[in-house]
This record gives structure tokens, sequence and C-alpha cells, in this order.
């Protein structure tokens, strides 16, 4: 509705705005910060970058998960509650 309304303009006789990109504070960090982290030779902590980190971590030593570790709902409850501390 937001973007509908500055397309069209503030006043009938006003030109709108266009091209208007709306994001998520997650998804804006991740475009600024990209650049820098590719340059160093590292990747933004994506979705299927965490969940292949916890996957590996999980597979090296489940610690505690050691009886759940291979179950698809102990990576995404890990990467659930990684994404509530991180926010």
């Amino acid at each position: 509705m937001a973007r509908r309304f500055l397309a069209h303009g503030l006043a009938d006789d006003a030109n709108g705005i266009a091209g208007i990109y709306f994001s998520t504070l997650p998804r804006l960090a991740e475009r600024i910060g990209s650049p820098a982290l590719t340059a160093s030779g590292r990747r933004p902590a994506t979705r299927p970058v965490t969940a292949a980190a916890i996957r590996q971590r999980l597979d090296a030593d489940p610690g505690i998960f050691g009886p759940v570790s291979n179950h698809p709902s102990t990576s995404r409850a890990l990467g659930t509650a990684m994404t509530a501390f991180a926010t």
C-alpha cells in the first residue's frame, strides 16, 4: 500500500516516486555488509550458509544433541534459536 501511495505521488498534481525498495533489517545489513565480507574471503550468514554451518557442527561433534543430531528438526530449531538471539 505504501509503495502504491508513493508511486502515485503525495498530491494529485505531483509526480510519484519510482524504484522504491523495502527491506527487512537483517536483509539490509546483509546487502550493506556483503561487499566487505566477500572482499575479505568471507560469506554473509544467509540461511543456507548458517544451515550448512549448523549441520557441519552437528556432524563433527553433536554433544548433547547426539541422540537427535540427524533429525532435520534439530538443525532447524538450532537455526531458529540462533536467529532469535541475533536480533
